[in-house]
């Protein structure tokens, strides 16, 4: 047990990736749930906290791994330091149901405005002010408003289209 402890501890410890602090931390605190104390525990989860203390996600996903080992009852003394050391970091949080929702979602994906030499037109500039009033009668048709998301890229064409129809207070208003 000693020598895995120590390699686990050693590629912990070692990890190259900023990204990636959090988890190996947090391998360090599990580690400690195995092997330590309570205080340890505190002490190695404390340091992934510190991490990422704003990531409701990963310090909600830490939690209910620790919820699970406590239903099973694995070492009931190390696990409920761990679950509390989460729990407190967890609370100071905004659970993301407790957050905006959008009402509904718009994901757009367009061509861009063919190029002046392109063989075989697909989306032609004369086409740009018929696009756009599509775009903000689709957008009307389906109740676009404020509480909704929109997702697109930026490129030269149906994509900005759709941007600017959703920049208007009633993309409807383009007909």
């Amino acid at each position: 047990m000693t020598t895995m402890a120590g390699a686990v501890r050693f590629a912990a410890e070692c990890e190259p990736d900023e990204g990636m602090l959090f988890w190996s931390n947090a391998t360090l605190g599990d580690l400690e749930i195995l092997i330590g104390t309570p205080d340890t525990v505190k002490e190695a989860y404390k340091e992934a906290i510190a991490r990422n203390e704003k990531d409701w996600f990963s310090l909600n996903s830490c939690l209910g791994q620790l919820q699970l080992l406590k239903e099973l009852g694995f070492r009931a003394e190390t696990v409920d330091a761990g679950i509390a050391t989460f729990d407190r970091a967890v609370k100071k949080l905004i659970k993301p149901e407790e957050r905006w929702q959008p009402r509904q979602v718009f994901l757009f994906s367009g061509h861009m405005i063919d190029a002046p030499d392109r063989p075989t037109p697909r989306f032609p500039a004369e086409k740009e002010g018929i696009a756009a009033q599509k775009i903000a009668e689709a957008l009307g048709q389906q109740g676009a408003g404020l509480d909704d998301l929109v997702l697109a890229q930026t490129a030269a064409g149906g994509d900005l289209l759709f941007l600017e129809a959703c920049a208007l207070p009633d993309p409807a208003s383009l007909r």
